[in-house]
């Protein structure tokens, strides 16, 4: 008889099952998308990387013209984010004119940092449109 001081036996129960984490795929080699260049001008790095790539740090094809394989499905965890932050300061930089000065006048946060002037311009519904479910709203 097994003595009660012995562990149980977990045999029949699952352990191997894998974190979602673990199974994420690798990133396509070679698609990476270069972090900003620190200061107050990184909105303008931003706004490089989005129109014309950044070929010296890797950049080589415009974040406009990457293939949704780049940062749709897989990839979405690796690029998309960083990718959809270059296009809102893209977006906001020709809604305001199109200039330097009328961008950081109209979004005087582009002259403190990139992490603020992104806040504001994922809390503007013209910048940030908002996804919408599938399944309606809760009303629905």
């Amino acid at each position: 008889p097994p003595s009660e001081t012995a562990e149980p036996d977990r045999s029949s129960t699952s352990t191997s099952k894998k974190k979602k984490k673990d199974c994420r795929p690798a990133p396509i080699q070679g698609v990476t998308i270069p972090n900003l260049k620190p200061g107050t001008e990184s909105w303008k790095n931003a706004l490089e990387q989005w129109e014309h790539g950044e070929p010296a740090r890797g950049l080589n094809i415009p974040l406009k013209d990457w293939p949704h394989a780049w940062y749709k499905g897989a990839m979405r965890t690796f690029t998309g984010t960083k990718r959809r932050e270059r296009e809102l300061v893209s977006i906001a930089y020709h809604k305001a004119g199109g200039t330097d000065k009328a961008f950081t006048d109209v979004y005087p946060q582009a002259r403190i940092s990139i992490r603020s002037l992104l806040e504001v311009l994922r809390s503007d519904p013209e910048i940030s449109k908002r996804r919408k479910s599938k399944n309606g709203t809760p009303e629905e």
